[in-house]
């Protein structure tokens, strides 16, 4: 009620003062190193995508829930995948796979066995809280063929799969390798250099990237979300 006229408030300018009172959208990252958020320690050289996803939102809220390291086997078993779905995010940013196809028993899925079967887990548990699950897939290493060509051939199977579950599932899928190994290779292996690491000892480090290189990918991926289907495009700046 309209305390000075005993009037009830128009039904517009309630449906807009309870969407004010709503907390924003809020958008999680699943996903290894390359999306990490690796704090504010001085003079650090080693950043991921996702501590700069936030920039491209002007009203979501962007959680990262990324860690170093894990495959889709470690997210689930070590209690991240749980603790980002009692976030209740609208979207997830799916990248994890880049780690399952390292050879140890602790972390390895085979792409057409555990990998595909997590990957569709991940759907079906994200569309039981009601959101949406947009796959994004795998960066890139700084590693060259006698041809020019990225070689990703230990990545390029869980792309795939995670194509062909994106497909089945209904969801977007961001094609960030495919995007990515075309930037490299314009850029040449000596001119990209600067989107990756430099070690402490002066070393380039071909897995992991710079500041510039965590912006050109989550610049890639935005791109991506723009030209999708998924509502998440009008959350872009």
């Amino acid at each position: 009620m309209n305390t000075r006229t005993g009037a009830a408030l128009p039904a517009a300018l309630v449906a807009t003062t309870v969407a004010l009172a709503e907390d924003p959208p809020i958008i999680a990252i699943a996903g290894s190193s390359a999306a990490q958020a690796y704090g504010n320690t001085d003079g650090r050289k080693i950043f991921g995508w996702g501590e700069v996803m936030q920039d491209f939102f002007a009203e979501a809220r962007v959680m990262n829930f990324a860690r170093s390291g894990w495959s889709t086997r470690w997210f689930i078993d070590r209690g991240a995948w749980d603790e980002l779905l009692a976030a209740k995010p609208r979207y997830i940013l799916m990248g994890l796979g880049a780690n399952d196809s390292k050879r140890d028993e602790t972390r390895y899925t085979d792409p057409d066995g555990d990998y595909r079967r997590n990957l569709r887990r991940f759907a079906a548990d994200a569309e039981a809280i009601g959101a949406q699950i947009i796959f994004i897939t795998l960066n890139q290493r700084l590693v060259f063929d006698a041809d020019g060509k990225v070689q990703a051939k230990d990545r390029a199977p869980y792309s795939q799969v995670m194509k062909e579950v994106a497909a089945e599932v209904k969801a977007p899928c961001i094609d960030l390798a495919t995007m990515h190994a075309e930037l490299l290779e314009s850029l040449g292996e000596a001119g990209a250099t600067y989107l990756f690491r430099i070690n402490d000892d002066g070393t380039l480090d071909r897995s992991h990237y710079s500041r510039p290189g965590a912006i050109r990918l989550a610049e890639m991926i935005a791109a991506g979300l723009r030209r999708s289907d998924s509502e998440i495009r009008h959350l872009l700046r």
